[in-house]
């Protein structure tokens, strides 16, 4: 039997800066005052991508990990706009695990389980806003020997 993890990234929920980091493009740290329509999903701030922009998370350790998993909250106001969800092993290449979007003015809580390659010692995760602006909140992740 296996054990899986509690979250191991560090302020998934945006409430400080730091432990994110920006790849390329412009996202803020905002709180319900970003717009009328949105609140934070918890806590007092979210994540604002705009079009196009990439965040990365601290990387979490998977040594002797078989499965890690992300969850994330995401708010993109319509069904145009989206948020590519990607794992980052060692600094290697990104590992699409999906692409979310919340359909409307509300949260969606998606959750993605994908496989650690072998001899991996880091996970990091990897945000792209897609079309438009949208918010993100509450990232998770972790991993578990299966």
């Amino acid at each position: 039997m296996g054990s899986l993890s509690d979250n191991l990234l560090d302020n998934g929920g945006f409430e400080s800066s730091g432990a994110w980091t920006t790849v390329s493009g412009t996202a803020s740290i905002v709180d319900a005052s970003d717009a009328a329509w949105v609140a934070p999903y918890e806590g007092a701030r979210m994540l604002r991508m705009e079009q196009n922009a990439v965040m990365q998370s601290a990387p979490i350790s998977v040594v002797g990990r078989t499965t890690a998993w992300v969850e994330l909250a995401n708010n993109s106001y319509d069904s145009s706009r989206s948020v590519t969800v990607s794992a980052v092993f060692d600094g290697d290449d990104p590992v699409v695990l999906g692409t979310v979007s919340s359909g409307g003015q509300k949260w969606v809580v998606d959750r993605f389980d994908v496989p650690v390659p072998a001899g991996a010692s880091t996970m990091a995760v990897l945000l792209r806003a897609n079309v438009s602006a949208v918010r993100v909140d509450d990232v998770r992740g972790g991993s578990s020997w299966l």
